[in-house]
């Protein structure tokens, strides 16, 4: 050990002072030293002075040999704190030393070389003076300079209207700095795309103020009608008026006008009624009991359809009566209950469910006819007028003639239609009677089913010489029960035919009884009865029934192509094609079921070459078409030509198959294959006719 400092301390003026000294220790003994260095330090009490002998050099003695010499030097703690002032980094200040707490002073407290380290407060600045400071403008300092506030929480520090102390307005801005723009204070509008003053619910927006297109309520559930909205008065109409699903509209009645002026009329809806008003009447769910004179061009409907809807006649008279000369259209309804039948027929008692007057239109759809009573014509009469009916059903109705449709010098076209349990002393389905004027039934499509008359079905009768045409397609007359007469009756100056009609059958327990057509010959009074099946075709007149029919026109084209050796199929020398233009004729060869009468004409669009020998210029020529011919046990196409001489032979040309309405016929060969030497050849001599008949 080289060397080794100790503090001795020496008193003097009752002033303790003490005195660094350095003893060289290398002979002295540790137990010395330490002695020594005690020694030195204690107080001197006898004088309070200090021996001048002890400035800096001196020997010690003790038990042990040796002797050292050393130097001391004294420091001063002149601010008494108790350091130094080698340890104290400031002497003067007895706040100021190594124990110090460290404060915010631009002070060193604690000596640590560090000035108020870790005791300095942030702050910042704070531009536009709002109290709130720019957290990305910070300084540190124990006061706030001048413009620095301790807030940092300022969102912008360019506005002093924006702050966290700010209420939020709604202008686009964070006003109080919590990260959201106008929360709480937007308003929420909706557009407004029929202008009437309230919007869609579905289309939203949050903003200051609504923009243009749009508006506060949100409450319309059609922003696209302006007539529908929370303000509205329910009508008749099945739309909800009034945005509010439980207004119901039951037993409503609205009209609407020429101008389009619509207005309820659900009070004045009932009982005998008067209508004079061009206009469109929409009827909702309910039993309306009335019965309804018209002299106006009208249209009923109702909202939900028949089976909800019904016109009831109350049984005193008829549910609808149609002045002459008016344009009415009745759908989707339930017509029923009317009733005008005494022990005479009148002019009153015409027409149970709608009576159409001389002149009038009047077009059914959609709806029932039921239970409804009249003398003539239980559910329909027409009187010089026109009814069209589809997609409709007849259902119990009856009278003395007509128990569906009694037509009177009128027109009646019935489509696609249903008739049950429908009864009558005379035609059950329908009384056709051509008096004064022609008379015309079409039916289409529709069943007649379960009838039951004392005589016929359908009765078709014109007995004063005025023509009656009474013609049904694609239908079903089956079930008749009659006691005389039969399905389909026919009188007088009749043609009535049926084309691919289910008359029933024994097998199926659907034949009509007694008989399926009944013929009275006006003159003679000689009658025939015919039976017939499924899908026939025929036509009578009142001296008997034959097997064809008569169509009112026909698309034909006739095809010829030949070639002699080609090496590809399909590829002929000669092509022909022509198109028919004539019109139907009655004069048919035997068993045939429809003929035409005309020309062939020469499609100038097709190939033709003269090589072939084909005929290649229009030519005259008849054709008809047998289902069940006399000699053939296929159907054939019969050409005639010639036929200004009086026998007018009918040639059987080729077989033929029939769909529905369509007739196709072919003749020759087609593309023939003849194997010689490794090559095929071809041969063709290939006539076709097809027929689409209307």
């Amino acid at each position: 050990m080289s060397g080794m400092t100790h503090m001795v301390w020496l008193s003097r003026s009752n002033e303790r002072r003490c005195f660094e000294r350095e003893f060289a220790m290398s002979s002295r003994p540790l137990w010395f030293v330490l002695l020594l260095s005690i020694t030195a330090c204690e107080e001197d009490k006898t004088d309070n002075s200090t021996d001048p002998g002890s400035s800096g050099e001196g020997e010690g003695e003790g038990e042990g040999e040796g002797e050292g010499e050393g130097e001391g030097t004294a420091t001063v703690d002149a601010d008494g704190d108790g350091f130094a002032a080698g340890d104290d980094c400031d002497d003067t200040n007895s706040a100021v030393n190594p124990a110090a707490v460290e404060v915010c002073n631009d002070i060193d407290d604690n000596c640590d070389g560090e000035v108020d380290e870790g005791v300095t407060t942030a702050f910042y600045a704070d531009t536009d003076g709002d109290g709130f400071g720019d957290p990305g403008e910070s300084t540190e300092g124990c006061s706030a300079p001048e413009g620095f506030v301790v807030d940092d929480t300022d969102c912008d520090d360019g506005e002093a209207s924006t702050n966290p102390g700010e209420e939020e307005t709604c202008n686009g801005v964070d006003d109080n700095c919590d990260n959201d723009i106008d929360e709480g204070v937007t308003i929420v509008s909706y557009a407004d795309s029929d202008g009437d003053g309230f919007g869609d619910p579905e289309i939203a927006i949050e903003a200051c103020s609504a923009p243009f297109g749009y508006v506060e309520d949100g409450t319309d559930c059609d922003d696209m009608n302006g007539g529908i909205n929370p303000l509205v008065v329910e009508i008749c109409n099945g739309l909800d008026d009034d945005c509010d699903a439980a207004t119901s509209e039951d037993g409503m009645v609205s009209f609407t006008d020429t101008a389009g002026s619509t207005t309820d009329v659900s009070a004045t809806f009932t009982g005998s009624l008067s209508i004079t008003a061009d206009g469109s009447y929409v009827l909702c769910d309910g039993s309306y009991m009335v019965n309804l004179d018209i002299d106006a061009g009208v249209d009923f409907t109702s909202v939900n359809g028949a089976e909800y809807t019904s016109l009831d006649g109350g049984g005193v008279g008829p549910v609808i009566t149609v002045a002459a000369g008016n344009m009415v259209d009745l759908s989707a309804l339930n017509i029923t209950n009317g009733q005008v039948r005494s022990s005479a027929s009148s002019a009153g008692e015409l027409g149970g469910g709608v009576n159409v007057g001389s002149g009038s239109t009047v077009n059914i759809s959609d709806s029932i006819l039921s239970d409804n009573i009249g003398y003539n014509g239980g559910a329909i009469h027409v009187y010089g007028g026109t009814v069209n009916v589809s997609d409709s059903t007849f259902d119990n109705n009856g009278a003395d003639y007509g128990g569906d449709l009694m037509v009177f010098d009128g027109d009646a076209v019935i489509t696609d239609c249903t008739s049950t349990d429908a009864y009558a002393e005379t035609a059950a389905y329908g009384y056709v009677l051509g008096f004064y004027t022609p008379a015309t039934v079409e039916i289409q499509g529709s069943v007649f089913d379960e009838g039951f008359a004392d005589r016929a079905g359908f009765y078709a009768a014109s007995p004063f010489g005025q023509p009656v045409d009474f013609v049904i397609a694609d239908s079903a007359v089956t079930g008749l029960s009659a006691s005389d007469y039969g399905a389909l009756s026919v009188y007088g100056d009749t043609i009535a035919t049926s084309f691919d009609t289910d008359w029933g059958t024994p097998a199926g327990r659907d034949d009509n009884l007694p008989v399926d057509v009944y013929t009275i010959d006006n003159g003679s009074a000689a009658t025939n009865e015919y039976t017939y099946g499924d899908e026939e075709f025929f036509t009578c007149t009142d001296e008997g029934c034959e097997t064809y029919v008569e169509y009112a026109g026909v698309d034909a084209t006739l095809y010829h192509a030949r070639d002699n050796g080609s090496t590809s199929p399909g590829v002929f020398a000669c092509e022909l094609g022509f198109v028919f233009e004539g019109d139907p004729i009655t004069d048919l060869c035997d068993a045939c079921d429809f003929g035409f009468s005309g020309t062939w004409v020469l499609d100038s669009s097709s190939a033709s070459t003269t090589t072939c020998n084909l005929y290649d210029e229009d030519f005259d020529q008849d054709f008809a078409f047998a289902g069940n011919p006399s000699y053939f046990s296929s159907p054939m196409l019969y050409l005639r030509s010639g036929y200004e001489y009086t026998y007018a032979p009918w040639v059987p040309l080729m077989t033929a198959t029939r769909t529905g309405d369509t007739v196709v016929g072919t003749y020759g060969i087609y593309n023939y294959p003849l194997y010689y030497y490794g090559t095929y050849y071809y041969y063709t001599d290939y006539l076709k006719i097809e027929l689409e008949v209307y």
